[in-house]
């Protein structure tokens, strides 16, 4: 790992090992159906360092109040 990223995933790191790591920033990733669930998850994911999200939703945008 670069510097950089051995400072921001050291403490998942820790957990996961070096070579956990690795795998997660090779990893590519598909989300099918973007609700709560999956935008929690994506956020998750990339926070962890993945390398790419993919997202599918077939649901109309719009703005609830």
């Amino acid at each position: 790992m670069e510097n950089k990223s051995e400072e921001r995933y050291s403490r998942q790191s820790v957990v996961i090992g070096e070579q956990g790591q690795k795998v997660l920033q090779s990893a590519e990733v598909a989300i099918i159906g973007m609700s709560d669930v999956g935008s929690e998850i994506g956020k998750n994911l990339l926070q962890a360092g993945i390398a790419k999200l993919h997202l599918c939703d077939d649901e109309k945008v719009t703005i609830k109040q």
